[in-house]
């Protein structure tokens, strides 16, 4: 099975196992100096680093939906998916991810949380267009958030979370 038939298989599959509630897109940076001592140079973003700068904001994102003893203790990871999307020339590189959101937080609380924790990562950009924040209402926007996620492939497909399809809450 290959093609528009197999990328709808594993949208429907993410989408049943993640439920998610939001896709946030988020605008990253293509490089940016790294300074060691009196050195300095320059990284440029790829699919490794923009692949840690994910799992780095849902962990953090995580982190800020748990009390600091659960943790401390268990460590849960919102489940959620994504994927890099962009080749640094022609389309400057973001990410694409469809999450939860916990139900101990408000729609405000969640959206303030998502731009926050952004803002904490260093490979993603700042300002008004840094975040961009879609509530899915129902099956069909979920759905098409996943196709939109696996448009280019699941080559540049990112996983986080315990994908047993509950969002996290304390």
């Amino acid at each position: 099975m290959k093609g528009k038939a197999y990328k709808d298989r594993i949208a429907e599959e993410l989408t049943r196992r993640v439920n998610p509630t939001h896709f946030v897109t988020l605008s990253l940076i293509q490089s940016r100096s790294i300074a060691s001592g009196k050195a300095e140079a320059w990284a440029k973003g790829d699919d490794v680093i923009y692949q840690a700068a994910y799992d780095g904001f849902v962990r953090s994102l995580s982190k800020r939906s748990v009390s600091p003893r659960v943790w401390k203790r268990h460590k849960p990871i919102l489940p959620s998916y994504g994927s890099i999307e962009g080749d640094g020339s022609n389309t400057l590189h973001h990410l694409h991810l469809a999450i939860s959101k916990p139900s101990c937080w408000t729609e405000f609380e969640w959206e303030n949380a998502l731009r926050l924790t952004a803002l904490g990562n260093p490979w993603i950009k700042s300002g008004s267009y840094a975040v961009n924040i879609e509530k899915l209402p129902d099956s069909a926007a979920k759905f098409r958030a996943g196709r939109y996620i696996l448009k280019g492939g699941a080559d540049r497909l990112c996983l986080t979370g315990t994908f047993q399809g509950a969002a996290t809450s304390h």
